[in-house]
């Protein structure tokens, strides 16, 4: 499988029993089965760097993982909720997330869904999603398939698009889900907020898109 994206970015969190040279390894071993672009020295994010690693991160980019677990930084309070928003956030900003681990990538589907899930039930020590939890979980579960992103990327700079990213750069429309509501088109109504903006980018630089028009 080859994946056509510009740059590769790697996180080697702690992980018990697997060092971060084991770690390192096995993700240059992924990126080579992916036929992915050279990993630079600077493209390197340690176990307490995981904010920079997100906030560097770009559409175009594929992002691996040294073993998903990691994403949730630190043991106590909160551990799922966390797991589970830094797996979304990476999601959201990034062409693809890969599990190094396991092989197992977010464009796997449902075993993708299943594995996100039982790992966080692994963190939590067994105990069952709670409401926020589950709420991350369904966002990330039921993420468009990508043919919508494609289809609609496709139609950029057209009349469509347009109508829908003027809705989308509206800032006074709050929260996001009523400005999803208000769309035209019923497929881009019924994504989630993190298809829309793998679409049509953040509301600000949406906004920032439409006045150059």
């Amino acid at each position: 499988m080859t994946v056509l994206a510009k740059n590769t970015r790697v996180y080697l969190g702690k992980v018990a029993r697997i060092t971060r040279d084991k770690q390192k390894l096995k993700c240059i071993e992924i990126a080579e089965q992916l036929e992915l672009p050279k990993i630079y020295k600077s493209s390197y994010y340690e176990h307490n760097e995981v904010p920079a690693f997100i906030n560097d991160l770009r559409l175009d980019e594929v992002a691996i993982v040294g073993k998903l677990e990691s994403l949730a930084e630190i043991k106590g309070v909160g551990v799922g909720l966390r797991f589970l928003m830094n797996v979304m956030k990476i999601q959201d900003t990034s062409l693809l997330l890969v599990d190094a681990h396991t092989g197992l990538k977010s464009s796997d589907g449902d075993k993708w869904y299943e594995f996100i899930e039982a790992t966080a039930r692994s963190i939590m020590r067994g105990r069952p999603l709670g409401e926020k939890q589950a709420r991350v979980m369904a966002e990330i579960r039921y993420e468009k398939l990508p043919g919508l992103e494609k289809a609609w990327k496709e139609k950029k700079g057209g009349a469509e698009y347009l109508a829908a990213a003027m809705i989308w750069g509206n800032l006074d429309i709050k929260p996001a889900e009523k400005a999803i509501s208000m769309f035209a088109d019923d497929e881009l109504k019924a994504a989630a907020p993190i298809t829309i903006r793998r679409i049509f980018g953040s509301r600000r630089d949406c906004l920032n898109w439409v006045k150059k028009q």
